[in-house]
């Protein structure tokens, strides 16, 4: 079963701000996390607000940055849809364990 995933008006202001590219990534990874929720996110804790569920991932970009993608979302009560609430993206020229072969 394939969720039907719906962005609330803070989550599409916040896929607005994407650079075209990160959007069309995030569109792709959005739809994988509408096939199986439950195996790409788990309970968000602080900072974020506890009862949603967080779906992180993130993809190599040029310039040897990492794009990390952080989506805040909570399952609709009629148990079919995703509520997407929330986009975060940050770009990192350094994260843990980059340098380890």
């Amino acid at each position: 079963m394939s969720y039907t995933i719906r962005l609330t008006p803070v989550a599409q202001e916040d896929v607005r701000r994407l650079p075209p590219s990160a959007a069309v990534f995030l569109a792709r990874q959005l739809e994988l996390l509408a096939q199986n929720p439950t195996a790409l996110s788990r309970p968000s804790r602080f900072p974020y607000p506890p009862d949603a569920q967080l779906y992180e991932f993130h993809r190599d970009i040029d310039g040897g940055n990492r794009e990390f993608f952080h989506v805040l979302f909570k399952y609709g009560a009629d148990e079919e849809t995703i509520f997407i609430i929330g986009v975060a993206r940050n770009v990192s020229n350094w994260w843990w364990g980059k340098d380890e072969t």
